[in-house]
């Protein structure tokens, strides 16, 4: 299902502009990832977006391999890349299904719930950390915020306020790290409304 794509490269410029809701909270999960990264690190994130994420954990790390299935948010990506003169990180434009590798860090932040079938994309993305390695996700689970945002979110869609959004609650999330042999080492919740920020490890020697 590729319905998404129009939304999202439609969209391009104006995210690339729209400044981050809340600095605090982005510059919160960027410490917390990092603390699971090395100078020999690879990394991979999927649904990059602008590549904001990507080029900040860049110089903390060997390699990053960043994705999109928007082409147009990854050649802005690419603009900032090569303004910002940094070599260590690769955008291509790809979907979660496509992706292939052995990572030791994996990213998905903000993507599976705008995906129409986040199960599958977050056992592909888990298979991709290799032992030791950690998988670092934003998910917003609508199932568990109000009635009139469980309500809106289909609507909103519709009228393509937003891109359709997958509903599901923490625990059915919670299972589908446990299923893909992920175990939650780090979890933090911002706010009520907010996405869950976790972080995941596949068991096994760094």
């Amino acid at each position: 299902m590729r319905d998404p794509l129009k939304f999202w490269n439609k969209l391009a410029k104006r995210y690339a502009a729209t400044p981050v809701r809340d600095e605090a909270a982005y510059r919160e999960k960027l410490r917390r990832t990092r603390k699971y990264l090395s100078a020999d690190s690879h990394l991979l994130e999927a649904g990059c977006g602008t590549g904001s994420t990507a080029l900040a954990h860049a110089p903390h790390v060997s390699h990053v391999e960043a994705t999109d299935f928007s082409p147009n948010m990854i050649e802005i990506a690419e603009r900032k890349r090569a303004a910002a003169g940094i070599v260590n990180v690769a955008f291509r434009t790809a979907w979660w299904d496509e992706l292939s590798g052995e990572y030791d860090a994996v990213l998905a932040l903000n993507l599976f719930h705008v995906l129409p079938h986040p199960d599958a994309a977050v056992a592909h993305l888990a298979s991709l950390v290799k032992p030791g390695g950690v998988l670092v996700t934003s998910t917003t689970c609508v199932a568990d915020n109000s009635v009139i945002a469980r309500k809106l979110a289909p609507v909103f869609a519709m009228i393509g306020v937003f891109p359709p959004i997958s509903v599901f609650g923490r625990d059915t999330y919670l299972g589908w790290l446990e299923a893909a042999g992920l175990e939650p080492v780090e979890s933090w919740h911002p706010g009520r409304m907010a996405a869950w920020f976790d972080i995941a490890r596949r068991p096994g020697a760094a």
